[in-house]
Order: structure tokens, then sequence, then C-alpha cells
């Protein structure tokens, strides 16, 4: 692939007719094409002007741009009573064909991209950093891509055995030409660093007159922190870690602009991934001795009855083994509307051979009957039966059934894993809760690979408090978003339970990965906390789950009905986001996001809090 760095200092410099404007031209493509004669299918340029002035009328081109200094920058179209404020971290888009004009209240500078619509798909991406290496993926067949420093100290970009130096206000083109032509999907390390502590900006454009070449998800640029490669289904990183750095701004033109819908294909599956369980028996209690060693057997246990005098029941899958082992114990949906754990429990079960397994694993796919059938977080009565461990046998309605489900299923367990999700109105990182100063719940947190282990004791009425009273190693593993099924988490999830296996000499690894997960790629917290908000109205959570934030950034706002912001959220301290609001629609006091705080290295964890909702 052809690189090539230019200085500002390099570009074709022109000036307007009318005098008002320096352009200085970065790119244009094809390189014979003109800007005046709108011949070209990409173009970029910067602009400095300190006075008002009119946009060149391009029919049929699409426009970006993005302010580089200068205190304002306001374009108007047709002559609307509303302008739009155009950023220094954001483009703003606008078609060619639209009579535009912009002020300004002091001397401005712009990056200006332009492009052919419908022909031209583009990705253009604003990284802010204060220290930080970044990865840039680098499309290859008919892609031309260019790294513009706009901001901060010289950048070290590192291609495959390259390293080649940025300084501010020059560009690095990757195939400028499009004489590269190979399907190979590659990539670029940046080192940014800001200047005395300012943000360090790089700009990325990509350019392809075939849309297809181009994969425009906001996965590309904004790589997780954990690297998770065991098996397929699992996204691959090779990028540094990103603790400070997200992209600031990201805009993908693919598909905004067609005139007409790119279809995808659709491949049926092969596979028809179902455990194979024979038909249930229904029993009173689980009598793991009861059931043929060397088998998969289904069963309903009757907890409590309903209003017609009929038994309540709850699945249960047990595997057992042909040797004596270890009972090793999951459940999901506690929360009716957490599902995630379903189809995790399914992958496990399709995938033991019980002449391999030592010992039984007993898994109970759903918990909550009365709220998994009625797509509800809570019980019948109304209440969490996560708070309401261990229960009571002549308590009230969800009491009774906790008492239940301790007394029938989970005291027969030596481990247990519970599964969870994130409730409605809100989404989660993967993690892991467990207290630990325990070892063996030490070794099952990190053998899950957890983006993030959150070190708490599991009280306050969760079923892993009340396991874990009754000496059963437990923890909870936190697995993506509710009522839904989602692919990548559930794959994760299988993959600790399996390492969780091998771990106890239960059953032996073969499809995962023997090699030990990274634990510099996992962020141990000690303790966290959720936010809150003041007002009530609009909300909008900024940062991503995963994400490191710092003291004082500004991580949302809330805006009245009338779009007016009423109450800006920010950073109390550094934290990673282990959770947040994906609810727009706030009352005063509602959450924002989970801040977990991340353990000094090499100081000792403080004793294990209850949990924090």
């Amino acid at each position: 692939m052809n690189i090539e760095v230019i200085g500002e200092d390099n570009f074709k410099t022109s000036t307007a007719a009318n005098g008002l404007v320096e352009m200085k031209e970065i790119i244009v493509f094809p390189e014979t094409s003109s800007w005046l004669d709108a011949n070209f299918l990409w173009h970029a340029c910067t602009n400095s002007f300190d006075t008002p002035r009119s946009y060149l009328f391009l029919s049929g081109y699409t426009r970006l741009v993005l302010r580089l200094s200068g205190n304002q920058l306001l374009i108007n179209h047709d002559n609307n009573a509303h302008s739009h404020v155009v950023k220094r971290n954001a483009f703003y888009e606008f078609s060619g064909d639209w009579p535009t004009t912009c002020e300004v209240d002091s001397p401005c500078k712009d990056l200006h991209v332009t492009y052919k619509t419908g022909e031209v798909a583009v990705s253009a991406t604003v990284f802010e950093s204060k220290d930080d290496d970044i990865v840039v993926p680098l499309s290859s067949r008919g892609t031309s891509t260019f790294l513009y420093n706009t901001q901060g100290e010289t950048a070290t970009v590192t291609y495959k055995d390259k390293t080649i130096e940025l300084p501010v206000g020059h560009a690095l083109f990757f195939n400028k030409d499009l004489s590269y032509d190979d399907n190979d999907e590659e990539e670029c390390e940046i080192a940014m660093k800001g200047e005395k502590g300012k943000v360090a900006r790089i700009v990325s454009v990509r350019f392809s007159s075939d849309p297809d070449a181009l994969s425009l998800s906001s996965e590309e640029t904004h790589r997780p922190r954990s690297s998770f490669s065991e098996f397929a289904e699992a996204p691959t990183t090779t990028g540094k870690k990103l603790l400070n750095m997200i992209p600031s701004s990201q805009y993908s033109s693919a598909g905004l602009h067609q005139y007409k819908w790119q279809r995808v294909g659709y491949v049926p599956p092969t596979s028809s991934n179902q455990t194979l369980a024979p038909p249930p028996i229904v029993v009173d209690d689980l009598d793991i001795s009861s059931f043929e060693k060397g088998k998969i057997h289904t069963a309903w246990i009757n907890l409590v009855q309903d209003g017609f005098g009929e038994w309540i029941k709850i699945p249960v899958i047990i595997a057992r083994g042909v040797n004596d082992g270890p009972v090793f114990g999951i459940t999901a949906a506690v929360h009716g509307n957490e599902l995630n754990g379903v189809p995790g429990i399914h992958r496990l079960i399709q995938h033991i051979n019980v002449n391999k397994l030592t010992g039984s694993v007993i898994a109970c796919p759903c918990v909550n009957v009365t709220g998994f059938l009625s797509y509800k977080r809570y019980f019948r009565d109304g209440r969490d039966l996560n708070r309401t461990f261990p229960g009571k046998e002549t308590g009230f309605a969800s009491q009774v059934y906790c008492h239940a489900v301790l007394t029938k299923l989970i005291s027969h367990f030596e481990y247990h894993i519970d599964l969870h999700t994130a409730s409605f109105g809100r989404v989660n990182s993967y993690y892991v809760r467990c207290d630990m100063l325990d070892p063996v719940v030490e070794s099952f947190a990190w053998l899950c690979n957890p983006q993030i282990i959150l070190h708490n004791s599991g009280q306050d009425g969760t079923l892993r408090g009340a396991a874990t009273e009754l000496g059963i190693k437990s923890i909870t593993i936190e697995v993506g978003n509710p009522q839904s099924f989602q692919k990548t988490f559930i794959s994760w999830t299988y993959a600790g339970v399996r390492r969780m296996l091998d771990y106890l000499k239960m059953y032996h690894l073969s499809d995962i990965s023997r090699s030990p997960p990274n634990k510099d790629n996992i962020v141990l917290c000690a303790g966290g906390y959720w936010m809150y908000t003041r007002c009530g109205g609009l909300l909008d959570v900024y940062p991503l789950v995963n994400a490191f934030v710092k003291k004082g950034d500004l991580i949302g706002r809330v805006k009245n009905i009338f779009g007016n912001i009423s109450e800006e959220i920010y950073a109390p301290e550094d934290g990673m986001v282990v959770g947040k609001s994906s609810n727009p629609v706030a009352f005063a006091g509602d959450r924002v996001i989970h801040l977990g705080i991340p353990h000094p290295e090499g100081t000792p964890l403080p004793q294990a809090e209850g949990e924090n909702y």
C-alpha cells in the first residue's frame, strides 16, 4: 500500500475569486479532476476565512464540515431562522445543492469533505485523547484513507513494520491513488499526545467508490478493551488498551444517501442447535441420585400453587456424568425479562458429553416463571425475587416462592452461577459480581474473562447471597441487556462456564482456548454505585458501557421537553461505566450510570460490601 505524508505548507493553495476564503486542498480524486469543475468523486480541503460567506452550489454532492479553529461557525440553509452550530469534535453534514451560508465572529478554519452522493461511501471520525494509542482500520480494496493531525503534538503512526511521524497540520495518506487493491483488512496504530495536557485530535477520513468495501459500524473505530478470541462468535481485537480514548465523533455515510436500499442476503442456519433433551418428568424436589448416570434428564419441579390450586413449576435440566463428582448449578431469569442466560444454558447442555462428565450439571433456565411469561422483571406480586431470598415458608407470595426455590433446587448445589442482564431501560457491560476474598469464587471470576469484576458480598436478598449462606460457592454474571438474545455475550458466558468446569476437573476443555484469560484486560472494581438525575426530562447518557471516565467528565445531560438543558451530569471521580440508562425519559432520581471504582493494583482488597443496585 502506498503511503505518503504531506505537510500543510505543501497543500495546493488557492484563494476564492471573492477573496474571502483561502483553500488548501488535501486530496482530490481522481487527481486530474477539479473542484471548480465539479467532476471529482471526492475532495477534502481546509478553508480559512474571517467573514460570513456562501458555499458553492454542488448538485449531486454531499458535504461534511468540521470546525478546526475559531470561536464559532454557524451554517444556515435557505435563509432559515435557525442556524446549525459546527463543532470542533463533530462533523456537520448537508447536501451540496442546499443554498448555504455561514457566519463567524472571529478568524475561522474548517475541514471540508465533499463526495459524490450515491457513488461514494465515506467514514469520517474525530479521535480525541490526551495520551493514548488508538487503532484505525484500513480497508484496502477500492479504499483511500487519510489521517489529519489537527491539534496536539506530533503523533507516531505504526503501520506493519513502518513508523511514521505525523506533525500537527500534516496529512498521512494510505492508498491515495487506489493502486493497492488487496482484500485483506489492515490497520494502523496512532500514538496521540495532547500539548501541555490539552486534548489531541486526529481526523480519519476513508473514501470508497464501492460501498461494500467499507464496513461502517461503530465497532470499527471503538474497540472494546477486552480481547475475546477463543471462539468464532466473539469479536477479536489486536489494538492497544483504550482506557481514555473513544471516538468523539463518527460519521458514516453508507446507506444515508443511496437512492436505492442495499439489501443483505440471507443464509439459513445449517445447525439445529438443540439440546435433544428427553421429555420432562414432574417431581416435588430435586433428588439428583434418582436420575440415571451418563444421561441428560429434564424435569419440572413443583414449587407453589396458583389460584387454581395447580402447581407453578420450574424447568430443570440434569446432566449426570458417568462418574461421581461436584454438583454445579446454573440459574437464569430470576428476573423474568433477563433472557441471555437461557440460550447460554442451552448451548452448554448441547455441547456436554455426559460420558466425559464427572459429577452433575444442574441448570434451571427460568427461575421466575410468572415474570418470564408476562415479559416482566418482577414476580406476580410485583416484588423483586432477587431482593427476597432466602424467603419464608409462611411469608407473602414472593417469599414463599423464593423459599421453595432455595430448598427444592439451590440447596443441592456445591457451586453456582446466577445469570442476569440489565433491567428494562438499562444496558450492561459483561461483568461479574462476587466476593473476591473467597479463593474459589475469585478463580471463577477470572475464568469468566469479563470486562469488569465488581467485588461485593451479594447480601441484601440476592439468590447469590442466600446460596453463599448455605456454603455454596456462588457468583453472579451480568450478561448484557434485557428481553433479547445477544450472541456475543452468550458465547462469552458459555466459554466462562466451560473454563469453570475444567477448573473443577468436571469436564475437559476442547473447543475453548486453554490459555488463561488475560487479567490485564479485566478491570477489578472494589466498589461502585449508581448516579441519579436531579431533574426530570429527556436524558442523554454519553459514555458507552465499559468505558473509562475521568473525574469531571461530562457524562450526561437532561433536557426539558422544549429542548432546553436543565441538568449537566459530571463524573464525581475516575471510574468504569459498568452499566447505564438507555431510557431517554427520566424522572428526577432516575439512574444515569453505574460507576465502578477500579481497585488500585498492589493494595489489599477491602471486605466485600453489600450489593449496589
